[in-house]
Parts: C-alpha cells; sequence; structure tokens
C-alpha cells in the first residue's frame, strides 16, 4: 500500500449542452458542448507542466473528451485510459430528464431527492444508490492511488466528486451537491493508498476566462427564452 503522499488532480468534466439546459445527466452519454471544448482547452493548458503518467477517465464521453483535451496539450504524450467505476452516479428514471420537467412530473421524488435528511442509502427509481456510487469510487480511487508513482490526473463527475468530498468532510451524503465542484474546475489532494486525503483545493476555475464564463451565462439564458 502507497505510504506516501500522492498528488491526485480531479477534474470535472466540461460543459455539455444538456447542462446548459438544465438536465439531469448520470448515465446519459451527450458530448462536450462547443463552449465545453473551450473549457477543456484551458484546463488542459494550467495542467500541461504537471508530470502524469496518464489521464485517469471516466469512459462518459464528456469526462473521456475532456481527458483527450489534456492529454494532448502535453509536450510529451501520455494515455487517456478508462475507469469504469469513476463514472457518474446513476439517476435512474429521473436520467436526460429537463430539471424543469423533473419538478413538473415528479415533484414529489425531487424534493425526496434534494432532502438533506435523505439517507446514504437514497436512489432514485431504477437508478443507483449513493453509497454503492461513493463506494464503487473510492474502490476506484484508492486502486489508483496505491500503484501509483508520479501526480494522478483524474476526469470524473460532479455528483461522484460531490459524494466523496462530503464523506471526506465528515458530511451526510446528501449533502453532495454543496460540494459538486464547478465543470471544467480543478481539485488538488494529497492522498494515500489507504483512502485518506488532504484537499489542497477544491473547485478552482482560475483558469477559465471571465470572458468564457460571460459566454456560458448568455448561453444558459438563451436556452430558457
Amino acid at each position: 500500500m502507497q505510504d506516501i503522499d500522492i498528488d491526485v488532480y480531479f477534474i470535472r468534466h466540461a460543459l455539455t449542452e444538456e447542462n446548459l439546459r438544465y438536465t439531469l445527466i448520470g448515465r446519459s452519454n451527450p458530448a462536450l458542448h462547443p463552449l465545453g471544448q473551450t473549457q477543456a482547452s484551458a484546463v488542459a493548458a494550467v495542467l500541461r507542466t504537471i508530470e502524469f503518467a496518464a489521464v485517469y477517465t471516466s469512459p462518459l464521453q464528456r469526462a473521456h473528451d475532456t481527458a483527450v483535451a489534456i492529454a494532448r496539450a502535453r509536450q510529451t504524450a501520455v494515455p487517456v485510459l478508462d475507469v469504469p467505476d469513476l463514472r457518474e452516479l446513476d439517476l435512474g428514471i429521473l436520467d436526460g430528464v429537463s430539471s424543469f420537467a423533473a419538478y413538473e412530473q415528479h415533484r414529489e421524488l425531487m424534493e425526496q431527492a434534494l432532502a438533506i435528511a435523505a439517507p446514504d442509502e437514497f436512489s432514485l427509481p431504477e437508478g443507483e444508490r449513493r453509497v454503492d456510487a461513493l463506494e464503487r469510487f473510492q474502490g476506484a480511487l484508492q486502486t489508483l492511488v496505491a500503484s501509483a508513482k508520479a501526480p494522478l490526473c483524474i476526469v470524473t463527475h460532479g455528483g461522484v466528486l460531490g459524494l466523496w468530498l462530503a464523506r471526506l468532510h465528515g458530511q451526510p451524503l446528501a449533502r453532495f451537491r454543496e460540494w459538486q465542484p464547478p465543470h471544467a474546475s480543478i481539485t488538488h489532494a494529497q492522498m494515500r493508498g489507504d483512502g485518506s486525503a488532504a484537499v489542497r483545493k477544491r473547485g478552482d476555475t482560475d483558469h477559465l476566462p471571465a470572458s468564457l464564463a460571460a459566454e456560458i451565462a448568455r448561453t444558459r439564458a438563451a436556452y430558457r427564452r
């Protein structure tokens, strides 16, 4: 088991059109929006000097494409390796549904999902229990850290990152949304193979230009008209 600190850089994937439209996506598999592609390039630029041996990613396209952008920006090519257990929380019957439609059609279910008192075992119908998503994510993470000899770059999703950060800080899993980092952000942690971690920076977006944030806001507003 790794007994030294390993630097781990978690990247939440860049934006998809569904994110801009406030669509609930878990197992859904959209590609990056052009604005997301710009975000991914900005992430890649700031990470290009860190000596990663590979970029590990959820196999879902939005994460994989973000990882490819990071890998291609480097002076020395590194592989992009899919890790299935880094995928997003499965949202069951609400996966791929607009959040506005979900409130209109499944208000009681949405209230249960958003309740701070929801148990760790909560899941949406046909979806994944939060505790199970966390356990598979932690298992994949510990495997990567235990064998690492260089910093790790991991591209994944807001839901599972929020679950992991909530648990790391002693919070109930129902509060995972409060811990979700922004899209295309970087969370830097130092970890050991036993799963212990110290977060040095959470959800850093300093690499994303203000002009890009403004364009994203305009696009979101246009989609809501």
